[in-house]
Order: structure tokens, then C-alpha cells, then sequence
């Protein structure tokens, strides 16, 4: 199989750091396997190819590809399929869409996961709405939701309830109980407002965020 995963980056417009921490790998060993120089581990190229596809808008990116040879030499234990269930994090007014079942499933390195959080068999997926968080998160973007039971990291982001409300916002802690439920858009203050802490279900930690590219 022949792909040309420089050209395909120039495409994306992203630097070789992208594709080398997607693999756990140096961006010197990353620009030789890129290179052809030494060869893919296995579960590598698979999980660069599922990037690519997440990031593709267009589905152009991977015309000539033979999916059957990405995942020919593919060791299945190395990954863990992700939900993506049928909610909706509000990065604007609040919306309440939420459902157990999976919408679709995208899979993810498990050994990058079990670096990330403790709890990697509990992740999901949740996609976002608004652009209180811009220009962090925006308006289509899924989120990966880490349900960790801890206190809440002051300047994080969380997938959070608020009354029937599902929203993503970076979290202040302050005196009294109180919490800044802030968004990032500084162009939309109406996005930010304060909160005692027994007002707000957090749903966990959001630890990455996924992007089709549309230009």
C-alpha cells in the first residue's frame, strides 16, 4: 500500500508532531517511518488513518487507500472503540439531549487512553453545540469525556448539567461553594455565570476534542 502521509498533512495544514503523539512517538522516529525510512508498528498507521478519516469533511483525503491493508497487520486488543452517544454538550444557551445509545463508535489507542485517565473503560464521546467556547472548542466538534470522580481542577474543561441543561465550559472553584461556570468567547459574556457547587452534575473531564476540517 502506498501513502503519501506528507502530502496529506500539507492537505490538513498540520505538522508532523500531530501524527507523531497519535502514536506515542518521538517526532524525529515518526518523520523516519513517515519517510519510508523504517516501518509502521503495528496498530500505527491504523490509528493515523482514523484520524485522517475524523478530520476529512470532504472524504477526499484517502481516495486511493485500501482499507484492508491498513488493518491487515492490526492487533485489535490495542484498541478501544469509543461511543458516541446521542447527546448534545451546549457551548451556548443549554440544550438537554441525552441518550444511552451509541450513535457511532471511533477507536482509540488504549495505551494512549490508560496515559490519559484512569478510567479508559468508561470514556465517551459527546459532540458540541455553540460557540461560547470559541475559539477552544467549536460548534461540531466531539469531545472526549473522562468520568473521573475528583475534585474539580479549577481552569479545566467539563461536560457538566446544569438544571436540564448539558453544557461544556471551563470550571473556576471560588470561596463559598461557588463555581464560575465560564466560557472561553470573549465576545459572548452572556456564556459565563456563577453556580453553588451542589447546583452542577459533573459528567466528567474533556480530554480531547475531534474536528472536521471544512475548508
Amino acid at each position: 500500500m502506498e501513502i503519501d502521509l506528507a502530502k496529506i498533512r500539507k492537505k490538513m495544514g498540520i505538522n508532523q508532531n500531530i501524527f507523531a503523539d497519535l502514536i506515542n512517538n518521538s517526532v524525529p522516529n515518526y518523520s523516519r517511518k513517515e519517510r519510508k525510512e523504517i516501518d509502521f508498528g503495528g496498530g500505527e498507521l491504523e490509528t493515523i488513518i482514523n484520524y485522517i478519516r475524523l478530520n476529512d469533511a470532504d472524504g477526499t483525503l484517502l481516495d486511493n487507500i485500501d482499507e484492508l491493508d491498513v488493518i491487515k497487520d492490526t492487533n485489535l486488543e490495542d484498541f478501544k472503540m469509543v461511543p458516541l452517544v446521542r447527546a448534545v454538550l451546549s457551548a451556548g444557551g443549554g440544550r438537554y439531549v441525552y441518550e444511552e445509545e451509541a450513535k457511532r463508535y471511533y477507536s482509540f489507542r488504549l495505551d494512549w487512553l490508560k496515559r490519559k485517565t484512569a478510567s479508559s473503560s468508561r470514556v465517551y464521546l459527546m459532540e458540541v453545540s455553540g460557540n461560547s467556547m470559541f475559539p477552544t472548542l467549536l460548534d461540531g466538534d466531539m469531545v472526549l469525556i473522562d468520568p473521573r470522580e475528583e475534585p474539580i481542577q479549577s481552569g479545566r474543561i467539563y461536560g457538566l448539567r446544569v438544571d436540564d441543561s448539558l453544557l461544556v465550559k471551563r470550571l473556576y472553584t471560588k470561596k463559598g461553594g461557588v463555581v464560575l461556570v465560564a466560557g472561553d468567547n470573549k465576545e459572548d459574556p452572556a456564556g459565563s455565570f456563577e453556580a453553588q457547587r451542589d447546583e452542577i452534575t459533573i459528567l466528567g473531564l474533556a480530554i480531547w476534542v475531534g474536528r472536521e476540517l471544512t475548508k
